[in-house]
């Protein structure tokens, strides 16, 4: 505002700006204060800024108002007055009414060209494609078959509902959507036709909507397109699928009687039908006689098997091979489909048939050789009889069997020819075996060898069981081929049972032991079994008693003696002895005569310690009565009395405690007399050197007398018989087995022995004799060098006589050396070894062999050329 006025103080002075122009001055005088507003803005009378048009409007400098844009026009440029300048057309599909600020899109289902200031709608049954055009027949499409547009303005078509379909164009109403008849379906919205449900299927629904009510015929029916119900299928066919569009017919073999099956029944076996579609079963025909099939669908006569050969069957429609019955066994048939048994042929003598259904005589089979059989048709080998012994058989499928010649043997059952008889040997009357002549039998090997020695000669038929044994001789079983001579014939009797082969009283090896109720007296070959019972036991206990009582009275003399004046009153006795034989001896030259008697004695103890021997050593039989004087004899030098008498009636005894007592007695003994020589050796004076020197020699005798038997004992404990049936016994005790731990014991015991006895004894002689050589011999060969012999020997005999007064000891060995030439102080040892070899070592050798009688022989030899050489007496 501004007041034109000077100083006017009232408000009504002011005059207004006018509308489009502004002043923002305060005491404006005029109207140049008044400013134009600038375009695109206005304002009213009095303002005092400008304000901005609104949007959508334009206008021009000092404007009072905004001018709108016409219909069908938009503002481009509000800051100018002029309209082409301030607005711009709307393209097609747009429109603005007059005032509109902006173009706006047509609402659907309208359409503009330029410059619309309103939209065209599209008409029913149709739907707008193309807004951006004012040509109807370019907007708009009509709607499709299927769909509908019941209304103006539509930008789309309503599609008809599944179920239903439209085949009209352009429709405009709903009603023009039908409904799908049963048998087909519409499964999506605007359908324009229904599609059928397919043939296998059918649907009762009206307006089905989906195909899932397309249901599929069941089995035995069928259907094609569109179908509202499901056919059954007529006799002679079938529907054997769900679903299935036409029905098959029955194949040959097969028929269907009634309408809907789903399968064809099948003829069967036995049957069999070449029609095809048939509907009932008479038009299945029987497989004829002789004939069967296992086929259910059997399409024709050749499916029908014939009965194979071996077979028939006499029934119509035989459904498999099993009612062809098979020909019995026993025959057979080679017809092929045959209708009874009749055709069934029996096998021939000789021949059988275990199976049943043999097609052909060979499936007869052969009754093999040494068999025969006579009957026709049989079934089981078990009718093929084996021939008989003595008859025999070579040929397969035989009737019969033949005899067997005179010259050949079938000794068992069931042999294809007979064997020749052996040599020494002749068929019997059976010809089942070929006897052997008399001195020959069948060893265990069935060989014919003569028999051997020890066994009955005239007896035939002999085999190694049935040997008939001589008298004298012992086999250990009957099937032992050694034939052993008994150790005293006496005691074996013979015969071919080993349970008697021992005479009474005998038994075990060689019937060389006694049975329980009798006594050895003796042993080895001079064994004698006494029966304990009356002289045998009376004989025992007078023998005991006696020796008892001369024990009791010598043990009471002894103390009686010891008494009276103890050792010193026997010496006085021996001296008084010797005094009186010395007187004696003076008239008669006694010691010459007794010197020889010695000499004599020695020579017989030796000659019955070795002969008693023989026997044992080198299974020597003597006359019965030569035998009991040498046996005696030999048990009397060799002390071994006790074997004399039948001392096993009282206290059964064995080799072992015979062993004990022969080696520690005399051990004992021994001890007791080096003991009491121990004693006296502290004396000087003579009496106690002259006992000394008796009880020394009496001990050299004891070893010079008991040396051989003990050495036999205990060698003969090494020493076993070894029989065929795996058992070993001592052959000095037969009653002893070398097979046990308590043998082992002894061996180990006996070999201690031989260290004392056969080794010791000698080696004590040599080492005594050799120590005092020079004092027995007497420089004898020396003085044979410048004396006649008989000066010589006499000589030096007086020189060792010297030298035993002045070495008092020496004459205790007298025993060795008195009956021997002073130059042969050696010869007792070779005598000693001698009879050693002669006895003992001779059990190591096996008795009665060659070898043994010749080195025993070479032995005796060598002594008797000694003998000669040295004259040792």
């Amino acid at each position: 505002r501004y007041d034109p006025t000077i100083y006017s103080n009232l408000p009504s002075a002011c005059v207004d700006c006018k509308g489009g122009k502004y002043s923002n001055s305060t005491g404006a005088t005029s109207n140049s204060t008044c400013h134009n507003c600038e375009a695109g803005e206005y304002s009213t009378a009095g303002s005092s800024t400008c304000s901005l048009c609104e949007t959508g409007k334009y206008s021009g400098v000092g404007s009072y108002t905004c001018t709108s844009c016409s219909g069908g026009k938009f503002l481009t440029e509000s800051a100018t007055g002029d309209e082409n300048l301030a607005c711009s057309f709307c393209t097609a599909g747009k429109f603005l009414p007059a005032g509109g600020t902006e173009c706006a899109l047509c609402d659907p289902g309208k359409y503009s060209g330029n410059k619309a200031a309103t939209c065209t709608p599209c008409p029913k049954g149709k739907y707008l494609s193309n807004s951006a055009t004012e040509d109807e027949s370019l907007a708009c499409t009509a709607c499709g078959a299927g769909k509908y547009s019941d209304s103006e303005s539509s930008s789309s078509c309503t599609m008809c509902a599944a179920g239903k379909y439209s085949s009209r164009t352009e429709a405009a109403t709903q009603s023009t959507c039908a409904t799908c008849v049963a048998g087909r379906y519409s499964s999506t919205e605007g359908a324009a036709i229904c599609t059928n449900c397919t043939s296998g299927k059918y649907s009762a629904f009206i307006g089905s909507s989906t195909v899932g009510l397309c249901i599929p015929c069941e089995a035995g029916k069928f259907s094609l397109e569109a179908a509202a119900i499901c056919a059954e299928c007529p006799a002679g066919k079938f529907s054997k699928e769900v679903e299935s569009s036409s029905c098959t017919e029955c194949a040959a073999g097969r028929y269907s009687s009634t309408p809907g099956n789903f399968d064809c029944n099948d003829c069967g076996a036995g049957k069999y039908s070449t029609t095809i579609g048939a509907s009932s079963l008479t038009n299945c025909i029987h497989c004829g006689a002789g004939k069967y099939s296992a086929s259910l669908i059997a399409q024709s006569e050749s499916v029908c098997s014939h009965c194979g050969a071996g077979r028939f069957s006499s029934a119509e429609g035989a459904t498999s091979d099993s009612t062809c019955s098979p020909c019995v066994a026993g025959k057979f048939s080679s017809f092929i489909g045959a209708k009874n048994e009749s055709t069934c042929s029996l096998c021939v003598a000789g021949k059988f048939s275990p199976s049943k259904g043999a097609t052909s005589a060979s499936n007869c089979l052969d009754c093999g050789v040494g068999k025969y059989s006579f009957s026709k048709g049989s079934s089981s080998e078990s009718t093929c009889l084996e021939c008989k012994a003595g008859k025999v058989n070579a040929m397969p499928g035989a009737s019969e069997c033949t005899d067997c010649p005179l010259t050949g043997f079938a000794p068992t059952e069931g042999l294809n020819n007979c064997d020749l008889c052996p040599p020494n040997t002749l068929s019997d009357n059976s010809r089942t075996s070929c006897p052997t002549l008399p001195g020959f039998y069948y060893t265990a090997s069935n060989q014919v060898e003569r028999v051997p020695k020890g066994v009955n000669t005239t007896t035939a038929g002999l085999t190694l069981q049935t040997l008939p044994l001589l008298p004298g001789y012992w086999r250990t079983t009957t099937n032992s081929t050694e034939i052993q001579r008994c150790l005293n014939k006496k005691h074996c009797k013979g015969g071919a049972d080993p349970k008697s082969y021992c005479e009474e009283g005998y038994k075990g090896p060689l019937c060389a032991t006694c049975d329980e109720s009798y006594a050895p007296v003796g042993s080895t070959e001079t064994l004698t079994c006494s029966p304990c019972i009356g002289s045998a036991k009376t004989t025992v206990a007078v023998g005991l008693s006696l020796t008892f009582l001369f024990l009791f009275l010598l043990l009471i003399w002894k103390l009686q003696r010891k008494k009276e004046g103890g050792i010193e009153s026997l010496e006085s006795d021996l001296d008084r002895a010797k005094s009186q034989v010395k007187t004696a001896a003076a008239k008669f030259n006694l010691e010459k005569v007794l010197g020889k008697v010695e000499a004599i004695g020695k020579i017989s103890f030796s000659y019955f310690q070795v002969v008693g021997k023989l026997g044992f050593l080198f299974g020597m039989s003597f006359p019965p009565l030569y035998s009991q004087l040498i046996n005696f004899f030999s048990s009397v030098v060799s002390f071994d009395i006790i074997s004399l008498v039948p001392l096993g009636c009282f206290v059964r005894s064995s080799h072992y405690a015979v062993l004990l007592s022969f080696t520690m007695i005399p051990i004992s003994i021994s001890i007791l007399t080096l003991l009491h020589c121990y004693r006296l050796w502290k004396r000087t004076d003579e009496k106690s050197i002259n006992l000394r020197n008796r009880l020394s020699g009496i001990l050299l005798a004891m070893t010079f007398i008991i040396l051989p038997s003990v050495s036999i004992k205990v060698f003969a404990t090494f020493v076993c018989h070894n029989f065929d049936d795996n058992t070993s016994f001592l052959k000095i005790d037969y009653t002893v087995s070398c097979l046990t731990d308590s043998h082992t014991g002894f061996t180990l015991y006996a070999t201690i022995m031989i260290i004392i006895f056969p080794f010791g004894i000698p080696g004590l002689y040599f080492y005594l004799l050799f120590k005092n050589r020079r004092l027995l011999d007497g420089d004898h060969r020396e003085k044979e060098q410048i004396m006649t012999k008989n000066q010589a020997l006499k000589e030096a005999l007086n020189e060792r006589e010297r030298n035993e007064e002045e070495n008092k000891s020496l004459k205790g060995l007298s025993f060795l050396y008195n009956e021997y030439q002073p130059k042969m102080w050696w010869f007792e040892l070779f005598e000693t070894t001698r009879k050693l070899a002669m006895t003992g070592f001779m059990v190591f050798l096996r008795r009665g062999t060659s070898g043994q009688v010749a080195i025993s022989l070479m032995m005796s030899i060598f002594s008797l050329f000694v003998y000669s050489v040295t004259r040792p007496f």
